[in-house]
């Protein structure tokens, strides 16, 4: 007798790579604001990019923001969708979103490292009206700067796996229960 066949919905590629843009975004954005909450220093990323265009510190956050949010919604999550399959990694597996998400990473790091400094020293903004943690010594430095390339690391991996859901990858599969949602009734 014939098994029926099973039809999954795959939702398109670009839409959800969006999707996972703004799910990225929120996560990113929320683990920035959470480090003084527990202790670590802040680096003002919004005001350091928004004070490029504006001298005035609340128009340079509101910039900044919007600068952020849209690089991370658009355009990193369409780049990375298109550059999907040239990755190295399998194309549809927890580990080869894992493996695409980190080279991600090490890209989005190494671009920050390189025009976060930059964009400060072209600001507008005083250095007092900078949150960062550079006046307090270079260890603060270090642990804000660790801060942000975990923040960076989360953002990425985020972005890999929901953006991968649109290649195959079903939610139960990024929690380890493959066995599950492909139907074999049986754990490994």
């Amino acid at each position: 007798m014939d098994t029926p066949t099973i039809y999954r919905y795959r939702p398109a590629v670009f839409p959800t790579a969006f999707f996972a843009g703004i799910v990225a975004s929120l996560l990113q954005a929320a683990l920035i604001a959470l480090a003084p909450a527990v202790g670590l220093p802040q680096i003002d990323v919004a005001r350091i990019i928004g004070g490029v265009f504006s001298a005035k510190p609340a128009s340079a956050e509101v910039i900044g923001y919007a600068l952020f949010v849209g690089a991370g919604v658009l355009v990193l999550p369409l780049a990375f969708a298109m550059a999907w399959r040239y990755l190295p990694g399998e194309d549809v597996s927890f580990t080869g979103a894992t493996i695409k998400g980190l080279l991600l990473a090490v890209g989005v790091a190494v671009a920050s490292a390189l025009l976060l400094p930059l964009l400060a020293l072209l600001g507008q903004l005083d250095g007092n009206e900078l949150t960062h943690p550079a006046g307090a010594g270079v260890g603060d430095l270090a642990v804000g700067s660790a801060w942000l390339l975990a923040t960076i690391v989360a953002y990425s991996l985020a972005l890999a796996l929901v953006g991968a859901m649109a290649r195959g990858i079903s939610p139960a599969d990024t929690v380890g229960w493959a066995w599950w949602s492909h139907g074999s009734g049986e754990a490994p």
